[in-house]
């Protein structure tokens, strides 16, 4: 468009990015399955033990015509994948008898299904290539009940470690008060894993380019800010994302619990509840979160002291999968960090090549005020996240994320949780398994 004196342009790109060529990670070393269920030598006998950790086997037990295992589930790779993987290598330890191969899934302690395979579908599909994971798939058996020998055996762990870079950009388009606002940020993250429930998560925040002095130029200060302080934030090119202990239980069938206690994001550190009822072959799961936190003060070294009262936030979240996709809609209900109460609703799509993208719309019965006397009480955003772990100069579980939203608002504001309940027990799903099923016998 053209006026008398200025000029303005709009370019739209509008890729289809389930085509995009990328993945979370990088194929681990695939498992070859022995021909002939051949009598294991004692060579072959001594790497076992080294190989079944690598895989997360663990409790490995033999009863009547089945050989199973608890398979502990490892990040980054398809639940579908890892039961292959895993199914070629109880084959090839299993001697000529059993005729079943038998999975009991877990994750960080949580625990999922059992699933029973028949091996000679797996050797049909793997050796012969008269079979695929379909036909494997018609024939597999799903339970909840555990052997005598797997709830009697001792759990056999070993502590691990990850690390992972992320890159993020967050960007308002139409601030009111100041136009676009954006922030540009590097967060390097060290995970360790503690026992079979516990984890914990060390990330320096990296403020690289930002705006944000914008909304303290132009906006009044708050005297209880939630997030209008992020000027004061940015401030510190390099603080403490996130320190923080998380651990999780399944306290009954499709029932899981989590706590997290520490610097549980970049404004705020505390205490974190939730409890979660998924029900394995059912599209909903319903679930309540609890959050008791306190402001982190900017102004301290790296943002480690607290500044101001704790808040209490709690939410009733809903969640309903659409068949045949890894799309999930979120409602949610209660008390915001401000304390103002309202309903949160979330769409998110995870789509085969990792990239997930999801809006969101929240309102509030308080409203922020701007310089115009206006007044909303609504807040909606889009992001974007892609994987970068196939990039031979970055770790697994590297992703990249936009975020365009609001920014330094104080109302309908929830805690940026590390480990959402919902999202760690998604790999233990029906959904997971079966919208990645193919990958039994394939690249992960």
């Amino acid at each position: 468009m053209i006026g008398t004196n200025q000029l303005m342009a709009r370019v739209s790109f509008s890729p289809n990015m389930a085509t995009w060529s990328i993945h979370d990670s990088e194929s681990p070393i695939p498992v070859v399955l022995l021909d002939g269920r051949p009598i294991v030598s004692s060579l072959y006998r001594k790497s076992t033990n080294e190989e079944s950790e690598r895989l997360g086997l663990k409790n490995i037990y033999t009863e009547n015509m089945s050989t199973g295992a608890d398979l502990d589930l490892k990040d980054y790779s398809s639940t579908a994948h890892q039961i292959g993987q895993g199914a070629r290598h109880l084959s090839n330890i299993a001697g000529a008898r059993p005729e079943q191969l038998s999975f009991h899934l877990s994750k960080y302690g949580l625990r999922g299904p059992s699933l029973s395979l028949n091996r000679r579908d797996i050797e049909m599909a793997e050796l012969t290539h008269q079979g695929s994971a379909e036909e494997v798939w018609q024939n597999t058996l799903i339970d909840s009940v555990l052997p005598e020998s797997i709830k009697r055996a001792k759990d056999k762990f070993k502590e691990s470690f990850g690390f992972h870079i992320n890159f993020k950009n967050e960007l308002s388009l139409s601030e009111e008060d100041s136009g676009s606002i954006y922030r540009t940020m590097v967060v390097p993250s060290f995970t360790k894993r503690i026992g079979t429930h516990f984890i914990t998560e060390q990330s320096l925040r990296i403020n690289l380019a930002d705006n944000t002095e914008r909304i303290e130029k132009y906006r009044g200060i708050s005297l209880s800010p939630i997030r209008s302080d992020i000027s004061t934030f940015t401030r510190q090119r390099i603080l403490f994302d996130r320190q923080y202990l998380a651990g999780f239980a399944t306290i009954a069938k499709d029932v899981h619990v989590a706590g997290t206690v520490g610097y549980l994001e970049e404004m705020y550190a505390g205490l974190s509840g939730e409890i979660l009822y998924r029900p394995f072959d059912r599209p909903w799961a319903i679930g309540l979160e609890i959050d008791s936190v306190s402001k982190r003060d900017p102004a301290s070294t790296w943002a480690l002291s607290a500044s101001g009262e704790k808040v209490m936030s709690a939410f009733v979240n809903g969640y309903y999968e659409f068949p045949g996709t890894g799309a999930t809609f979120q409602a949610s209900a209660g008390r915001f960090l401000a304390g103002d109460i309202g309903a949160d609703f979330k769409l998110s799509n995870e789509l085969d090549n990792g990239v997930i993208l999801s809006g969101t719309f929240r309102a509030s019965n308080r409203k922020d005020p701007d310089i115009y006397s206006g007044k909303t009480n609504l807040y909606a955003g889009i992001s974007v996240s892609v994987p970068l772990g196939e990039l031979p100069i970055l770790p697994n579980g590297s992703r990249a994320s936009l975020d365009i939203k609001p920014m330094g608002r104080d109302t309908a504001q929830r805690l940026d949780h590390p480990v959402p309940l919902y999202q760690v027990t998604e790999p233990l799903s029906y959904r997971s398994i079966t919208r990645h099923w193919s990958e039994l016998t394939g690249r992960p």
